[in-house]
């Protein structure tokens, strides 16, 4: 049977368990798992790229990945219209996640590392927090008359302390995403953000059209209280900056920042942001909207190309290989590296829409 008539019956099948009273309705998004055969929005590759398979989660588009640093079995992916699914077991199977979400448009999802049952979910209608591994969620301080947020990120020190970008505005938390206090960073909207693991202090945010010159990178080194423009030299060969859509920073050598620009590739900064160098032999000018380092081997790296899918670097962005085989054909657009495991790494995919609506109906929504 086609898998997405299969999706359909499923959905269905529980519509009728609930209005039977065998399933409340409002329980369906916590209590069903499923795997879709087929095509799907979540792969895995478990040899470094060489080689994906994809692991379900259908046409709905995967925005957003995240890994249980203390369980890497246990995974939530945030889709594009569908809410957060979680995972128990690899990605194996999925079950809805988004008890408590005002907006099921998961934009990026942000992890605890020292207490992973505390998840933060950036979405377009606002930022949501659980504490209980995504069984329910709830709104995260103050929601914002403009509430698309579209990063989060935890100190990797303080595990109360958080940022999220909404906008042209950097929220910070110290008390778990309680409160909130903001700071204005220059541009149309904030794309992205980084903390430097061994100055916690020491930010960097991804902008879009932050001048009338274009867009590019925003530091920050006390605790996102004031920001400076710092990316001068990632410009294009017409004199405009470059829009940043993502950006990573070497664990092993926090001075060491990549951005990945909205049509220049990707540029590498050794000096904290001081000065770039683009960083594309094998890859080319193109857009890239995600980056992910190997925590374990930080020279090796991946990034997410639009439209030419997934390429991996060994020599910390000198030159890259593309890394597709066994991939759909649909534009990568979220990357997460198992932090025991080097080679198994996890790609998220654009959706078509095709299964969104049934999604959303399964979870009564």
């Amino acid at each position: 049977m086609n898998h997405r008539l299969k999706f359909l019956l499923f959905v269905i099948l529980a519509l009728q368990a609930a209005a039977a009273g065998g399933l409340p309705s409002a329980n369906l998004d916590a209590s069903l798992p499923f795997s879709l055969p087929g095509d799907a929005s979540l792969y895995r590759s478990d040899d470094g790229g060489t080689t994906w398979k994809a692991m379900g989660l259908g046409h709905l588009g995967v925005s957003a990945v995240a890994i249980d640093p203390s369980d890497p079995s246990i995974l939530y992916a945030g889709t594009e219209a569908s809410g957060v699914f979680k995972s128990t077991d690899g990605g194996a199977t999925w079950a809805a996640s988004s008890a408590g979400l005002k907006s099921l448009a998961i934009n990026a999802l942000g992890i605890n590392r020292s207490g992973p049952s505390m998840l933060h979910a950036a979405t377009s209608g606002g930022l949501f927090k659980s504490t209980d591994g995504g069984a329910r969620w709830s709104a995260s301080g103050p929601q914002l008359a403009n509430p698309v947020f579209r990063s989060v990120v935890s100190d990797p020190v303080v595990s109360t302390t958080h940022y999220a970008a909404d906008a042209v505005w950097v929220a910070k938390s110290v008390d778990g995403g309680e409160t909130w206090k903001y700071s204005t960073v220059a541009g149309d909207y904030v794309t992205s953000l980084a903390v430097d693991p061994a100055t916690p202090s020491t930010l960097y945010a991804g902008v879009f059209h932050a001048t009338p010159r274009g867009g590019g990178v925003y530091k920050s080194v006390n605790g996102g209280v004031k920001w400076k423009f710092i990316s001068g030299t990632v410009i294009s060969p017409t004199g405009r900056y470059y829009d940043v859509s993502s950006l990573a920073i070497d664990p092993s050598s926090p001075s060491v920042v990549y951005a990945g620009t909205s049509g220049g590739g990707i540029f590498r900064s050794a000096d904290g942001g001081a000065t770039w160098t683009a960083a594309n032999a094998g890859l080319g000018s193109v857009s890239v909207c995600a980056l992910a380092i190997d925590p374990r081997s930080p020279s090796t790296i991946y990034s997410a190309a639009d439209s030419l899918g997934i390429f991996k670097s060994l020599d910390g962005g000198k030159s890259w290989v593309a890394t597709t085989a066994g991939l759909g054909i649909r534009m990568p657009t979220a990357l997460a590296i198992d932090p025991s495991d080097s080679n198994r790494v996890y790609a998220g995919l654009r959706g078509d829409g095709t299964d969104a609506s049934a999604a959303r109906i399964a979870q009564g929504r």
